[in-house]
């Protein structure tokens, strides 16, 4: 009896959890892959590239945590920048289509972009840690300022009114 009720339980609890999969919206599925493409994914390959021992002797939620710490300091500094220097909107329309989290999601863009060059010249030549880390600000900061300065804005807003 306790056995047939047993496996009832566990197939309503994977019926409940294809339920809540199935409801998940684009913009939340969206946000879920930039996160862990932005986020997780660079942190995971500087630790693999470095110390490939660690990736199978910590946990999970350990080497997630870890991914982040090496990560989101940079995502943090770029959502900043980007913050300080984005020109304030001019009509109440550009305020109002503006999201609260757009100049997060570009850091963490940027900070993504940032670790590619990084990780394909690792491949290739072996990079103490610290040129490694280095290297990965330079082309932060290369590709923030030159973006800044070369009169290109440092994003273009998806609900823009210059969009045609």
């Amino acid at each position: 009896m306790s056995l047939t009720r047993h496996r009832s339980c566990s197939t309503f609890d994977k019926e409940m959890e294809l339920k809540h999969f199935r409801e998940i919206s684009p913009i939340e599925l969206c946000f879920s892959l930039l996160g862990f493409c932005g986020i997780i994914a660079p942190g995971v390959l500087s630790i693999w590239m470095y110390a490939p021992a660690l990736i199978t002797a910590a946990t999970t939620p350990k080497l997630i945590l870890l991914a982040l710490s090496i990560t989101i300091p940079l995502c943090s500094f770029n959502a900043a920048f980007i913050l300080l220097a984005r020109k304030e909107p001019k009509t109440e329309k550009e305020r109002y289509n503006r999201h609260p989290l757009e100049s997060v999601i570009v850091g963490i863009i940027f900070g993504a972009i940032a670790f590619i060059p990084s990780v394909v010249l690792k491949l290739f030549i072996p990079l103490p840690l610290w040129i490694f880390a280095l290297l990965i600000v330079a082309v932060d900061l290369f590709f923030l300022v030159g973006r800044s300065r070369g009169g290109i804005p440092l994003y273009q807003p998806i609900n823009s009114p210059d969009q045609k």
